[in-house]
């Protein structure tokens, strides 16, 4: 399940390895571990670039997902990686949602990357309220699934990013990946809005 990585900000430094290894957690636990997929950083001015471009929004967001096939499309073969997307994540809008709502960078980017992937699987929260609550029930279940990624990667508080502030580097978070998720709450009980995925770009 190859999944490539990029990141074109400066604000944040990624840990590349366990952030592939928690996107190849999360196609698995979807059922597309022979899937490949493009996952993106970007900061504010082009991600308001991108969602002028495909949803005639002109703002920034925190995630967009660019599907490559229909969910629902017999694959050609599970022996070779089928691709199935691309998810872009703007860092600096993850920064400002992880401390408005008081959890660690690492928990605001697994929530963003687990929400892009369901929306490549064909989930759309835009379509209605029911499918709003079925996208949720399965973000909260894989979250739980995956929050044995921390123990497994060899470190107590696994750290997928830290933030930049004038040369310093400062750690987000001190507790485990997914504490909220270990503990049966929801992963966002607040945000019921759109989180601004393009339902038509496919």
């Amino acid at each position: 399940m190859p999944v490539h990585m990029q990141s074109h900000v400066r604000l944040v430094r990624f840990n590349h390895q366990l952030i592939v290894k928690l996107a190849q957690a999360v196609l698995s636990e979807v059922g597309e571990s022979s899937s490949e997929m493009g996952l993106t950083f970007v900061g504010d001015r082009r991600m308001r670039r991108l969602n002028r471009q495909y949803r005639k929004k002109d703002r920034t967001t925190d995630v967009l997902a660019f599907a490559m096939r229909d969910a629902h499309a017999p694959h050609a073969s599970r022996l070779t990686p089928w691709p199935l997307g691309d998810v872009v994540i703007s860092a600096p809008t993850a920064v400002r949602q992880a401390r408005q709502g008081q959890r660690s960078l690492d928990e605001e980017l697994a929530v963003l990357l687990v929400h892009g992937i369901l929306h490549l699987c064909g989930y759309d929260h835009e379509r209605s309220e029911k499918e709003a609550r079925r996208m949720q029930r399965r973000e909260r279940m894989i979250l739980r699934s995956i929050a044995w990624l921390p123990k497994r990667a060899g470190c107590g508080k696994i750290m997928l990013a830290r933030e930049n502030f004038n040369g310093e580097h400062v750690w987000y978070g001190r507790r485990t990946l997914l504490q909220d998720a270990q503990k049966g709450r929801p992963a966002r009980p607040q945000r019921v809005k759109a989180r601004g995925v393009p339902s038509g770009v496919r």
